[in-house]
């Protein structure tokens, strides 16, 4: 199919799972995302000691699940395996 378009979201370490990003629901994305696909990602750091370092980063989604009612209500989580570098 034709490429993903670019959105920018922050990736968050907020699970024993790993890594994921959040999404709102009614997001454009969410219909161009599904378990299992293949991303690449490009990173840039928010430390303000390496705020010129960029990763691009290979990852899998493993999961796309709704947001707990108590946390991230409206938003989907999309659980992210991070692979290699790309």
């Amino acid at each position: 199919g034709p490429p993903l378009p670019i959105y920018q979201f922050a990736l968050k370490d907020i699970s024993s799972k790993g890594m994921c990003i959040i999404v709102r629901d009614g997001s454009p994305i969410l219909k161009h995302l599904r378990e299992g696909q293949m991303l690449e990602l490009k990173c840039y750091s928010r430390d303000e000691f390496k705020s010129n370092i960029t990763k691009s980063l290979r990852a899998e989604i493993r999961h796309i699940t709704n947001g707990e009612p108590w946390h991230y209500k409206g938003s989907f989580l999309v659980g992210l395996l991070i692979l290699d570098k790309a």
